[in-house]
């Protein structure tokens, strides 16, 4: 009797794994080949390095635990990750390739999933909501950074050049300017660390650099569309913001 029962569990359980290997053939992971420069040349993250690789690998799996999509990470140089994307060595990239409308005529883009872009730092009491609302006021720049260019959209705003990091936050500390133009990571670092609770960043990034996930133009992998869907979905979820601020990356 105990050897009938035996194998009547043997038969449930055979019969039972006939019915689920089929359902987990039908939902296997879509594979996407992702090139990568660990490096992110041309961008120099310097100490912040280890903190935007960390981010990045968890922001995949993150993305693999509630998509059908299993992300495999190819490494490649900088000065041959595009033509790698070219010779199909992969299906995508992620990198801090611009996406000006030359580029775009050639590829796809995806949004943003880590801003680097210029941002306007203003005292943490302050109740102004960006550089527009400077008026006849003064912001300081930093010397050699060519994006600050963008303050030609503010001609209202009579920009004062300074040419270090240091001497740019004093400058706001000490009520020289109204605010202080800078790259969002050294904002963030300076903001969160020796500034805290003294400074903020103050609305949106004023330039969209960043890094994001390129592909070939009209490539039918619909990466882009299925990478801007999962990035939509954790920022609804307050997630990509945990991770930004687990890793340091966010203010």
């Amino acid at each position: 009797m105990k050897r009938i029962l035996i194998y009547l569990s043997i038969l449930i359980f055979t019969g039972w794994m006939a019915f689920l290997l089929p359902a987990c053939s039908r939902g296997s992971s879509q594979v996407i080949r992702i090139g990568i420069d660990p490096n992110w040349y041309p961008q120099d993250f310097q100490d912040k390095q280890f903190y935007v690789n960390g981010f990045v690998d968890e922001l995949l799996l993150e993305i693999s635990r509630h998509s059908n999509v299993e992300f495999q990470r190819i490494g490649s140089n900088w000065d041959s990750l595009l033509e790698g994307l070219k010779l199909r060595r992969y299906d995508a990239v992620l990198t801090s390739f611009p996406a000006y409308p030359f580029n775009q005529a050639k590829y796809d883009f995806s949004r943003n999933f880590l801003d680097l872009g210029l941002v306007f730092v203003t005292e943490s009491q302050s109740s102004m909501k960006g550089l527009q609302e400077i008026s006849n006021g003064v912001a300081g720049v930093l010397s050699g950074n060519q994006d600050w260019r963008v303050m030609q959209k503010y001609p209202d705003v009579i920009m004062r050049i300074y040419e270090s990091v240091p001497e740019i936050f004093d400058a706001i500390i000490n009520n020289e300017v109204e605010g202080i133009v800078l790259d969002r990571l050294t904002a963030v670092g300076f903001v969160r660390g020796s500034y805290a609770g003294k400074l903020k960043i103050c609305g949106p990034s004023l330039t969209d650099l960043g890094l994001h996930l390129v592909t070939l133009k009209g490539d039918s992998s619909n990466a882009v569309k299925m990478f801007d869907q999962n990035l939509q979905y954790l920022i609804k979820k307050k997630k990509l913001q945990k991770l930004l601020k687990k890793w340091q990356l966010a203010d």
